[in-house]
């Protein structure tokens, strides 16, 4: 079987070795061919280190694309955290403030947000924009992922 498209991309999905579930983040081809080839994601991975703009490889695997490794980390800086409670009355004004302060696109799955900050952005000046959501307890569990921390190495949780 294909790979599965909508619109102008794609679907790969990524298994975490002993997870019965398999994400989804859309992509669009950048050299690829029936047997796979190179894809830059459009969306970010809310479990592995993944984020818009990354370069990954896939494969097909008999359901659609399968993530196979990570080729190029894009230039965006990726922050993952959690919404306190599960959907606050001002989760749109919260993602708007991080619109404000830099962020270039945040999604939400459940209680779970993915955000990318513009280049440049570093880890440290993202805990700090953040830190007023963190303080006031709108925010928790913040993760920050530049883009040297997103290697082929970090992605071994996936069962390529």
């Amino acid at each position: 079987m294909g790979a599965r498209t909508r619109g102008d991309g794609v679907e790969i999905g990524i298994r975490r070795r002993g997870a019965a579930a398999v994400e989804v983040v859309r992509a669009v081809p950048v050299r690829a061919v029936a047997s796979g080839g190179l894809y830059e994601l459009r969306g970010n991975s809310f479990h592995v280190p993944l984020a818009v703009r990354d370069l990954v490889r896939a494969r097909p695997d008999g359901t659609g694309l399968r993530l196979t490794g990570l080729v190029c980390p894009g230039p965006l800086t990726l922050a993952w955290a959690s919404l306190v409670p599960a959907h606050p009355p001002q989760t749109d004004v919260l993602m708007d403030g991080w619109l404000r302060r830099g962020a270039t696109w945040s999604e939400l799955r459940g209680r779970r947000v993915a955000m990318v900050w513009q280049p440049g952005v570093a880890a440290r000046d993202v805990r700090r924009l953040l830190a007023d959501d963190l303080a006031s307890g709108h925010l928790q569990d913040l993760e920050v992922h530049e883009p040297d921390d997103r290697t082929d190495e970090a992605l071994a949780d996936c069962a390529g």
